[in-house]
């Protein structure tokens, strides 16, 4: 992508975007970003392209008035990292999660495909991330 579109998706993400760690079962965490908009073919066209450049998934709500498109983990932080720069008024949630995921131990799976449990140095981390403010100064302009 540009920089003017990664400009342009920023603005958009700083109105419309929410950016968290959310728990994703028993005590596991995970990264999701989300956009919200009315539905209209501009939103359309966007999200198909946040869909494709980034991942994730389109979802249609509330009986075809909303979209939302939402990525997750490693995804996400690819997209707050790309956005960064841009942003005036997320940034320091961004850099913050996109941190938190970096940061993270990469799940380890079984051979019959199914993931081992978190660590709990893992967790802690998890606890440690989700529970400490950003100490960093941000400069909006």
């Amino acid at each position: 992508m540009t920089p003017i579109e990664l400009a342009y998706i920023a603005g958009f993400f700083d109105g419309e975007g929410s950016v968290g760690v959310y728990c994703s079962g028993k005590h596991a965490h995970c990264l999701l970003v989300q956009l919200v908009q009315n539905r209209s073919k501009t939103s359309q066209a966007l999200f198909d392209v946040l869909l494709v450049t980034f991942g994730g998934s389109l979802t249609v709500r509330r009986k075809g008035k909303l979209l939302a498109w939402c990525v997750w983990a490693n995804r996400a932080a690819r997209f707050l990292r790309e956005v960064e720069p841009y942003l005036r008024i997320k940034r320091a949630q961004a850099v913050l999660a996109a941190h938190w995921q970096e940061g993270r131990v990469k799940p380890t799976h079984r051979p019959d495909g199914s993931v081992v449990a978190l660590s709990t140095a893992q967790k802690n981390y998890d606890a440690v991330m989700i529970a400490t403010p950003p100490k960093f100064h941000l400069n909006l302009i």
